[in-house]
């Protein structure tokens, strides 16, 4: 199927609401990375881990830390490989019904 649109996430403005629906609701709707925004994000990745590196001890929220609630829980850099996974599983998790593939795509 070739797409009837496509819709181009950049480094740093806002994605229009329209936009967010067309990604839900059409599946002949293609998104991709506009050009920089690739390295835009591997910039933000250095400097988070020059963060942790230049001061192990240092709290940096969601970086070494718990998220939310568990804001003041201390994550140590041998564990922070799994802190990332359990966030990403806990995201995984439901209950009930399957949402509908619009909710999903948005979420």
């Amino acid at each position: 199927m070739t797409a009837s649109r496509s819709i181009v996430l950049n480094k740093g403005s806002e994605l229009p609401l329209a936009d967010v629906v067309a990604c839900a609701a059409r599946a002949d709707v293609r998104v991709s990375l506009a050009d920089g925004a690739k390295s835009y994000m591997t910039g933000l990745r250095k400097a988070a881990e020059e963060q942790l590196a230049a001061d192990p001890n240092r709290r940096v929220y969601g970086l070494n830390t718990g998220f939310g609630s568990n804001f003041r829980d201390y994550v140590s850099p041998e564990r922070l490989r799994q802190l990332q996974r359990n966030l990403i599983i806990s995201h995984c998790a439901n209950m009930g019904a399957p949402a509908p593939r619009q909710v999903v795509r948005v979420r």
